[in-house]
């Protein structure tokens, strides 16, 4: 053991140096060839001609692959008026007076100013891709002038090499030909790409402004723009007017919207075939519910059987809620649309879902949202304006008060449940009141948020709610379904990846519900400001440093790769690698193999997203290896030991195994340790060392082949030929008894009570032996019985050699009685 430990020690300490020194071996290795690199390149006399015809051919080709000088021109041309149109437009823009316009208007013009961000990055990208295959190029043709330049210089020394010369003269007229044209294409590109990226700057810098209007104008909640619904002048023809803010608005907002179509029309049509074809696919889901024989166990299975009685309505929730998440940038009337769009089957499944008695608060819930998409084409001090805002606070104060009284009247059995809806109405009814008032007042700004706040979270409360209820429903179903139980992992973890799934989708949606809140109060920017804040602050401590991202970050991609590996892991076993007939434990092997290796994987990515260099991955590993050295020797012994039972495979999970006294099957083979089940059913956990140092009796290695004994005996006087004929038919009857190794039946001798017999056989179910013993001596048992033959006990003959006449035996007794 001491002579181990030394060993041990002495490989630690070798390891520790090779990796100290492995980085300055590196570093002179790579200045060795660099040294080399360096060293003078010239042809050789006899390659010249073959060489310069080839290099000839290259540049030709060069020259085709490089941007052409006419396509650099069109380009030239067709920047310089997408840059002449931005800067008209920057020019009028610049002359509007951010801070007297409204969060829509601003809101739009960062819509339409982001198109052509987004258009410039693109320029940018595209121009610097280009601009770094002609510096490839520079660079070949650099290099290949230095070798002929070397080339030249030889044959110049060598007086009789003049033919020669000629021709490598030649080449490099041509190499720099070829340099000078490709420095030319690189300084015009260059040029349009300091256009672009000019204008990109003056693109950014005015939404920026646009931003800073738009959020200082959101921030202006409580100031009195615009005059009491007391004070106004209604005799003035603006304040009356209902044609003129038509007009406005059909020459801005509708018009920009008509361009935004035009420009994505091929989108469009995408989206909608899109939308048609989840409505059929939904249409098909929705009758194979219907028609399913699955329990109905769970609240998402209810729903969904309610939400899909409705599949048109779920399938354009869904396709209208994705085009709102994936395309963000779009006029704020287009968003008005989808609203409008969705809001039709967010209000049909509510009916499904919520008491007759609710009916009217969707209607009226309706009516809201209509009105919201009317309300903002006249300007705030327009009589219309007023008539419709005094009608959206009307209704919600209506409909939030009666709720509050219909829940505080018929309360929930869980009180918490009950208290939270009961607030969150009462919140809301707050603001609708605050709305009202403020109009009155004429606090415009603040109108538009308090009044926004309520109908804005029903509408998103309704629309997330739908959407979990479908995709958790799925869940529910999928998993339940014969395709899904098909699989081993379904079979198997069905339960669990339900439960994992929904809580997932659950979170999702509910971070999202929270983001949606913050937005519509107006303080979304300011807690992502703060989180970004807090996440990249730098804290000390002596002279390290970290951020609480970076460690998030860590911790993060370290869980993520566990559970990703573990999901592949269990995939790969129970499934894929499951069908392809491979040998027993290979499966298991590779699983485990790969799940490791991905969580390697993960732990270095995690590493690197912490910020730290992968170098210092050195010093970790000198650490580690010291640590063996010292005090971790068992557990790295345990771990290299398991490496060694998934590659080696002596134990294999389902064998049947006995160490010392610990018999059982095995339930997993990890990288510390194995779980071996044992017949009374604990789970004993055992070191991998001690399976690969000690006595392991695998009973199942290589087959389940198994020999069972049983003794059994017959009474004197019993013919044992027939016996033996006997049970050896038993034997061969049963189903469970192979015939290789052949069944055997021993007269083992003459016992003190019965001629005693030992049966032999052999069973390939090893996991049953015990039943199989038990029906052999039962078969045996029967057998007998119906042949005649008696099964003896032990008896015992006692002989008398003396009797005292004094002993009553009892027959006195009897015989009085007679």
């Amino acid at each position: 053991m001491h002579k181990t430990n030394f060993s041990l020690r002495r490989l630690n300490i070798i390891l520790i140096i090779f990796l100290l020194f492995s980085g300055h071996l590196n570093s002179q290795n790579k200045n060795s060839s660099d040294t080399l690199k360096k060293s003078i390149e010239v042809i050789n006399t006899s390659e010249i001609p073959i060489k310069s015809g080839d290099i000839i051919i290259e540049y030709q080709r060069i020259q085709e692959s490089a941007v052409s000088t006419l396509e650099i021109e069109n380009r030239a041309q067709q920047t310089d008026s997408i840059l002449s149109i931005i800067d008209s437009l920057m020019i009028l823009d610049r002359t509007i007076d951010l801070g007297l316009e409204t969060t829509r208007f601003l809101s739009n013009r960062m819509v339409f100013w982001r198109n052509f961000a987004d258009y410039l990055n693109k320029e940018k990208k595209s121009l610097t891709k280009v601009l770094h295959v002609i510096s490839d190029f520079e660079d070949e043709v650099e290099k290949d002038i230095i070798v002929w330049k070397n080339t030249e210089d030889k044959l110049v020394k060598d007086e009789n090499q003049s033919t020669l010369l000629f021709r490598v003269v030649d080449v490099l007229k041509i190499l720099d030909s070829a340099k000078y044209i490709l420095k030319v294409k690189s300084e015009d590109l260059l040029i349009i790409l300091n256009n672009t990226a000019e204008r990109s700057i003056k693109v950014e810098e005015f939404i920026n402004d646009l931003d800073k209007a738009y959020s200082n104008k959101k921030s202006e909640i409580f100031v009195r723009n615009e005059p009491s619904i007391f004070t106004i002048d209604y005799k003035d023809p603006d304040t009356r007017s209902l044609i003129k803010p038509l007009k406005n608005f059909y020459n801005t907002e509708f018009t920009e919207l008509v361009l935004f179509l035009k420009k994505d029309i091929f989108e469009g049509i995408l989206q909608l075939l899109l939308l048609i074809g989840l409505i059929f696919i939904f249409n098909e889901i929705k009758f194979k519910i219907l028609k399913t024989d699955i329990i109905v166990d769970s609240i998402y299975s209810r729903m969904l059987f309610k939400i899909m009685s409705r599949s048109v309505s779920a399938a354009i929730i869904i396709g209208v809620f994705a085009n709102f998440i994936i395309f963000k940038d779009r006029p704020e009337l287009f968003k008005d649309i989808l609203v409008l769009i969705i809001s039709v089957p967010i209000i049909v499944i509510a009916r499904t879902i919520v008491p007759r008695g609710f009916y009217k608060y969707t209607y009226l819930f309706g009516i809201v949202i209509i009105l919201s998409m009317v309300y903002f084409i006249f300007p705030t001090d327009n009589m219309y304006f007023m008539i419709l805002m005094l009608l959206i606070a009307l209704i919600e104060m209506y409909v939030l008060y009666k709720l509050t009284v219909y829940f505080y009247h018929n309360p929930y059995n869980q009180r918490l449940y009950n208290l939270s809806i009961f607030l969150i109405l009462l919140v809301h009814l707050g603001f609708a009141v605050t709305g009202f008032f403020a109009l009155l007042l004429g606090s415009t700004t603040l109108a538009e948020v308090s009044l926004r706040i309520p109908v804005t979270n029903a509408f998103n409360a309704l629309l997330i709610f739908s959407i979990v209820i479908i995709i958790n429903g799925f869940i529910t179903f999928g998993v339940e379904t014969n395709y899904a139980k098909k699989l081993n992992v379904i079979r198997l973890y069905g339960e669990i990846i339900k439960r994992r799934a929904i809580s997932l989708v659950n979170l999702i949606f509910f971070i999202l519900w929270i983001q949606t809140i913050l937005n519509v109060i107006n303080i979304k920017r300011v807690v992502i400001d703060s989180i970004t804040a807090f996440l990249h602050d730098t804290i000390s401590i002596g002279s390290a440093s970290f951020t609480p991202g970076n460690i998030i970050m860590f911790f993060l991609v370290i869980w993520l790769s566990i559970v990703i590996s573990r999901i592949i892991q269990i995939l790969l076993e129970k499934d894929i690698l499951y069908r392809l007939n491979l040998a027993k434990g290979i499966p298991n092997t590779i699983a485990v193999m790969v799940k490791y290796s991905l969580v390697t994987i993960g732990v270095l990515l995690a590493i690197s997203a912490a910020g730290m260099p992968l170098s210092s991955l050195t010093v970790l590993a000198g650490a580690f290896g010291i640590g063996i050295g010292f005090g971790l020797q068992h557990i790295f012994n345990n771990i290299v030991s398991g490496f060694i039972l998934l590659l080696e495979r002596p134990i294999q999970i389902g064998d049947t195994v006995e160490v010392g006294q610990l018999i059982g099957n095995v339930k997993t083979i990890g990288i510390r340790a194995s779980c071996i089940r044992t017949f009374d059913g604990a789970e004993v956990i055992v070191p991998n060392g001690q399976l690969i140092s000690n006595e392991v009796v695998n009973w199942t290695l290589s087959d389940q082949k198994r020999r069972i004994e049983v003794f059994t005996g017959v009474a004197y006087g019993s013919d044992p030929h027939l016996v033996k004929n006997l049970f050896e038919k038993v034997l061969k009857d049963h189903t469970d008894i192979i015939d290789d190794p052949t069944p055997k039946v021993f007269f083992k001798g003459l016992g003190d009570s019965a001629l005693e017999f030992r049966l032999l056989f052999w069973t390939s179910n090893y996991h049953e032996w015990v039943r199989i013993q038990s029906e052999v001596v039962f078969a045996i048992h029967d057998v007998l019985y119906k042949e005649g033959i008696s099964i003896p006990f032990p008896q015992m003959d006692l002989h008398f050699k003396s009797i005292d006449k004094s002993f009553d035996f009892g027959d006195k007794g009897k015989d009085e009685t007679k």
